[in-house]
């Protein structure tokens, strides 16, 4: 029955939205008719009547599927005529005018749409999920040096409710989720007692996925990808219409529906949207998805793990609210992790799960949670956030100030301790007696942990259209190439013959594409996938029977031959022209010419044998691309990137240190006194800012027909010195790309207006020197310790009058200021897979910059990914550093009220890059509330309400329009906007006995100064990075074996120079192949290093590090050393082995060709990626350079003897 109501309810979201809409457009006409006289009323009902009534003689499905539409336009409203809408056929336009009518305020109008498909589930008595329950949890690396990260954690998570996960960086949230959801990390010991869900499916949504997002994909496109993929929400025929536009409209992300993506190199939406459009894959699936799938849905369990992240608090808000509607209204079960949560979104759940150190130091209702804590003596002051709270109570150096009992000595309460007093609290103790009951395994959902991923699809319905789709590609470029070679070089000229060479040659492409993606889908990673698609080239190659013949290889060998794709295609080829009737004349020794040559060459095979070779070609094919299905279904993604720990940290947990040490040594030292280096204090002015953009192509063919988007108008203001200023506003607001343009890192685009640096013109080149900017993106060279990366940047950015000893105290010194003083021997490694988590990652990047000593900073989100606790550490840094005189900007998207306040003014963009506010924030933010609760129609703001997230929730695109009130419009007619631009122009005349910015050298290094910084750094990358160089290496002596093998006992049996052509052919064959094989390896495993490291270089370009020619002297230089090993490695195996002529003049000559061969093909790749957008193209152009090479060697096509 369930199964069969589910089958039915696919179709209820189509009908549920037609039908809100239906209602909606009710009230739209009774408000719209208002206005209108009696009569013209009366005929207008009439008509819909009679309209209405049409629709409703129509046959049951259709009618439920049915509505009527009003059109806009002023003739329709007048002669009152409508137009009928089916869910399968409307229109684009049709479709956003309804969504638009249809949803006018968020929260409201989804709430209104589940609790219509709810009171649907009611009526027929679906019984939802009930609980889900997990005892005795641990999970522990599986390594000699046990590190517990959840330990002995029983609980239970109940239906209908939501339960907030909060605790420290490297407390065991994400690798709780995982485990509950059964998407642990392989590395990782589980150990546990019981997980059971019943009657529910679950799903894990994690912050790392919004990198797979395809950045060459706008997102209306991506979530119709998905929504394709779950069969669950779609109505026939609606797959892209009304499910794809509520979502987009939900999500707010209708403004860019048709932008591409994008990624570090590819202009795209801004960080927030894909952070949403990432939110969106997994609502499609994950019930997350506000059209009603989660009720048809089998999906019953939510983990969502930091899901806001880079969103504004306001967005965040949203988002977290309509989960709560969706977990209130189904009881579903769910468990959230956030980092930053405010009040207001903090208020929106029902329990709180408090981890840090693998253990859970408080689970239950959120109204009890601070009473639980002051019971330990800790309470939570006035104005500070009950999640802030939470996460610095726990910890060792924020706990002191909590505490109330001034009559008593404070003594610091550990983990351990907190966790022991909740178990034996009242609440500890019912959450015991509810575990200690029987659990009812008749509902015990079976294959809860069973699934792979999100479940999207199965693999094979990956693979079959990726197949598929490879087809067209493979028999355009055989078409082109056969048609471009086959006359030219003279084969045979019959037609049919052609057509054979044609569809073979297809054959050949295709199983070439089908096995290399079989290789990638084993080696999963880039680099170890380049090496191994090229050393199963090598064998390929010399295995196909052209480099060494059939014959010559021995029988215990020969099965490498048939086991050889590159065998069926130069069988398939060779009979097919040598069988013809031009190359049968009869030799002197009674055989054909054609016969004798295949013959010669070991492939004496008959004409029948073509098509054998094409049936094996298809066959390779095939099982390539079944067992590029099974890899897929079966191998584990490589692992995520998880918190770094501290030696001490280390210590402590194995018992080897005295925590009382670890407290004095992590202590701060209050009587260190602070070091400044000399800076010059710089104001900001900038006034009429504009910035446009192309159109995209994607836009111009929806028939949008302005030529440029602006995304920023009318942009005034000022930065100042010891006045931290923050730029907020709601995601794709503009917010980043106004800090890009006042830092001068926007490379595309039409920037007018002026900005001026101390009252003078701003020049890129001299700004650089006295700027820092922190990038959203964590871009970093991943080989290179915490504290290296630090000093790279102090070595080339701080003044050279500086002596060492003062660089590298102010090393440390910034290293202790934003606390990676205990993790700055730890790589930085690549995200999302190892090394630093996100928050440490973030405050590497802060870092980075401030140890430049700039006098002005630009930091994009620096607390985004950060929890409570290090974006205060962060805040107050930056606080620090704001007062010793330097202007520094933050954007900021759900900064916390403390995090908030700290800020001494506000720029406040709104969507289209208008300004609403600019000024001061006041004591208590009593300056912007004033400014806003003076706008008539504004609510008041709420008690204890976080003043950043009521800002911008007033401020939202639909209380505009409800209120009628353009705000950017009311900020242009305030008395502040006056205020302002009276700044700017007192800002913009330059102070008397000042002078412009000139540094006499555009770098603060010389040239060579800057070479031995590059060099050191990519020196210590390059010996860090074994997968790339040992690897080179190793395949290397691998190769050099095989082919001496291959010469020496083949070609070679009696240690004699045979002259017969046939072995000096197969001795060329062998050493040619090791040539090739060597040099595409080294160039292809080079492209993904390259590539990486070309977009960290950027990043230092634009920060006026080092000029471009010292990176690339010092990539240039740093590959000789492990090019020498490679070629001494080649000569020491080869020569001897081979029998070469004995004399060091020969010996050197070898190893100088094979050496500068190694380099070039080297130098190639580092061209090839700094001519390319990206990793792709330049592997697709390293291809068509590896075709001239092999053609024009001398070996495959001869040099004439006239030469």
């Amino acid at each position: 029955m369930a199964q069969m109501v589910s089958t039915d309810e696919t179709e209820s979201l189509g009908i549920e939205l037609v039908e809100n809409g239906r209602s909606f457009r009710l009230s739209f006409r009774r408000h719209s008719f208002r206005f209108r006289n009696s009569s013209m009323k009366d005929d207008t009902d009439v008509e819909h009547a009679l309209q209405w009534a049409a629709i409703e003689r129509l046959p049951t499905f259709e009618r439920l599927k049915s509505s009527l539409f009003d059109k806009e336009d002023e003739e329709n409203l007048v002669d009152g005529k409508g137009k009928r809408l089916t869910v399968s056929g409307s229109r684009a336009l049709e479709q956003h005018l309804f969504m638009e009518r249809l949803i006018k305020h968020v929260e409201h109008d989804n709430l209104q749409l589940l609790q219509k498909i709810r009171k649907r589930k009611d009526k027929v008595g679906v019984k939802l999920c009930t609980v889900e329950v997990f005892k005795k949890l641990s999970s522990s690396k599986s390594h000699e040096a046990k590190i517990n990260i959840i330990n002995d954690v029983s609980d239970i998570i109940m239906p209908g409710r939501m339960t907030l996960l909060l605790g420290p960086p490297g407390c065991g949230k994400t690798t709780l989720l995982k485990s509950l959801s059964g998407n642990q990390d392989q590395s990782l010991k589980l150990n546990l007692w019981a997980i059971h869900f019943l009657e529910g499916d679950s799903m894990l949504l994690e912050p790392s996925k919004i990198s797979e997002a395809r950045p060459h994909l706008n997102e209306k496109d991506q979530i119709f990808m998905v929504s394709e993929a779950e069969q669950a929400i779609s109505v026939t025929g609606v797959k892209r219409t009304l499910q794809t536009d509520y979502i987009l409209k939900i999500l707010g992300l209708d403004i860019c529906a048709d932008t591409l993506v994008g990624d570090v190199m590819i202009r795209g939406i801004s960080g927030g949207q894909k952070r949403r459009l990432t939110t969106v894959y997994y609502r499609i699936n994950c019930a997350l998805k506000y059209t009603g799938e989660m009720i048809v849905g089998p999906t019953k369990a939510l983990f969502m793990d930091e899901i806001t992240n880079g969103l504004d608090s306001s967005t965040a808000y949203q988002m977290v609210a309509c989960v709560q509607q969706l977990v209130h209204i189904t009881d579903s079960t769910s468990l959230v992790s956030l980092l930053q949560p405010a009040p207001e979104t903090f208020d929106l759940f029902d329990d709180i799960i408090l981890m840090a150190e693998g253990k859970v130091v408080y689970h239950g209702p959120r109204d009890n949670v601070l009473e639980f804590f002051e019971d330990c003596g800790f309470r939570c002051p006035q104005r500070k956030g009950v999640a802030d709270f939470l996460q610095e109570v726990i910890s060792r150096k924020d706990q002191e100030q909590y505490w109330f009992h001034t009559e008593l000595p404070y003594n610091y309460v550990s983990v351990d301790m907190f966790s022991r007093k909740f178990k034996e609290c009242l609440l500890g103790k019912k959450l015991n007696e509810d575990l200690s009951e029987p659990y009812d395994k008749s509902k015990s959902h079976k294959n809860a942990l069973s699934f792979k991923g999100v479940g999207f699809y199965p693999a094979w319905a990956y693979e079959i259209p990726a197949t598929v789709l490879k087809i067209p590609l493979s028999l355009i470029e055989s078409l082109v190439w056969t048609s471009l070679t086959y006359y030219v070089i003279g084969y045979s000229p019959e037609v049919w013959r052609f057509l054979r060479q044609f569809v073979l040659l297809f054959a050949m492409h295709f199983t070439s594409i089908s096995m290399f993606r079989f290789v990638a889908s084993v080696f999963q990673t880039v680099v170890a996938s380049m090496a191994a698609g090229s050393f199963a080239l090598l064998l390929v190659l010399l295995f196909g029977g052209f480099m060494i013949t059939h014959p010559s290889m021995p029988v215990w060998m020969k099965w490498g031959f048939w086991l050889s794709p590159l065998t069926y295609g130069e069988i398939g080829i060779s009979v097919n022209e040598f069988l013809a009737p031009r190359w049968q004349k009869t030799l002197s020794t009674n055989i054909t010419i054609g016969r004798a040559t295949l013959e010669s060459r070991g492939l004496n095979y008959d004409e029948y044998h073509f098509w054998i070779s094409l049936g094996a070609l298809f066959g390779f094919a095939l099982a390539f691309n079944i067992c590029f299905t099974l890899a897929l279904s079966f191998l584990k993604s490589p692992a995520s990137s998880r918190a770094m720990i501290s030696h001490e940290t280390f210590s402590k947990i194995q018992g080897n240190e005295d925590s009382h040490e670890i407290e004095s040594r992590n202590s701060p030292n209050t009587n260190k006194g602070r070091m400044v280096l000399p800076f010059e204090p710089l104001t900001v002015a900038f006034q009429d800012v504009q910035y446009y953009v192309d159109t995209p192509l994607e836009m111009r063919e929806r028939e949008f027909t302005e030529k440029n988007i602006q995304l920023l108008s009318d942009i005034t203001g000022t930065l100042r010195p010891g006045v931290l200023t923050a730029l907020m506003g709601v995601s794709g607001a503009g917010k980043t790309t106004l800090l890009d343009v006042l830092a001068g890192r926007k490379t595309r685009g039409y920037i007018e207006g002026e900005i001026k640096i101390g009252g003078y013109p701003k020049v890129q080149e001299t700004f650089a020197r006295i700027s820092g900017y922190c990038e959203q993106t964590d871009i970093h060279s991943h080989q290179i310790t915490v504290e290296e990366s630090v000093i790279f940047s102090a070595w080339l950015r701080l003044a050279p009058q500086i002596d060492s000893k003062t660089k590298a105290e102010f090393v440390n010194e910034v290293l202790e200021t934003i606390e990676l003083d205990g993790i700055k021997d730890a790589l930085v490694g690549i995200p999302g897979v190892n090394g630093l988590s996100t928050e440490q990652r973030k405050r590497l990047t802060i870092a980075v910059q401030l140890v430049a000593n700039p006098s002005i900073i630009f930091m994009d989100e620096p607390t985004t990914g950060l929890d409570a606790r290090a974006a205060a550490i962060v805040m107050r840094a930056v606080k620090n550093v704001v007062d010793t005189g330097r202007t520094i900007v933050c954007t900021t998207h759900q900064p916390s009220i403390d995090i908030f306040e700290s800020f001494d003014e506000l720029i406040l963009l709104k969507t289209g890059g208008h300004i609403v506010y600019s000024g001061p924030l006041g004591l208590h933010s009593s300056s912007v509330i004033d400014y806003f609760e003076g706008i008539p129609g504004v609510m008041k703001i709420k008690d204890n309400y976080n003043p950043a997230t009521w800002m911008l929730e007033i401020t939202s695109t639909s209380l505009e329009a409800e209120l009628g009130v353009d705000f950017a419009q009311k900020y242009r007619d305030s008395i502040l906007h006056e205020n302002n631009k009276e700044l700017v122009r007192q800002l913009s005349t330059p102070p008397s006995c000042s002078r412009d910015l000139h540094f006499p050298t555009r770098f603060s290094q010389n040239g060579w100064g800057q070479f031995k910084s590059c060099l050191w750094k990519q020196n210590l990358s390059y010996w860090r990075s074994p997968s790339c160089n040992l690897m080179r290496i190793l395949q290397t002596l691998a190769a050099s074996l095989l082919i001496c093998y291959l010469v020496f006992i083949i070609n070679l049996p009696q240690f004699k120079v045979s002259l017969h052509k046939h072995n000096l052919f197969n001795i060329l064959g062998s050493l040619y192949g090791a040539v090739i094989f060597l040099g595409i390896n080294n160039c292809s495993s080079g492209l993904s290093y390259f590539a990486m490291e070309r977009t960290v270089m950027y990043r230092e370009k634009f920060a006026g590090m080092y000029s471009p020619w010292a990176c690339a002297l010092a990539q240039v230089t740093v590959e000789i050393p492990y090019l020498l090993v490679q070629a001494v490695t080649y000569v020491i195996v080869t020569y001897p082995m081979i029998g070469y002529y004995g004399s060091a003049y020969k010996i050197f000559w070898n190893f100088y060709g094979m050496f500068t061969t190694l380099l070039y093909f080297n130098y190639l790749g580092m061209v090839l990626v700094s001519l390319t957008p990206n990793f792709m193209i330049s592997s697709i152009l390293s291809s068509g350079f590896y075709t001239l090479f092999n053609l024009f060697t001398g070996f495959v096509i001869p040099q004439p003897v006239s030469y």
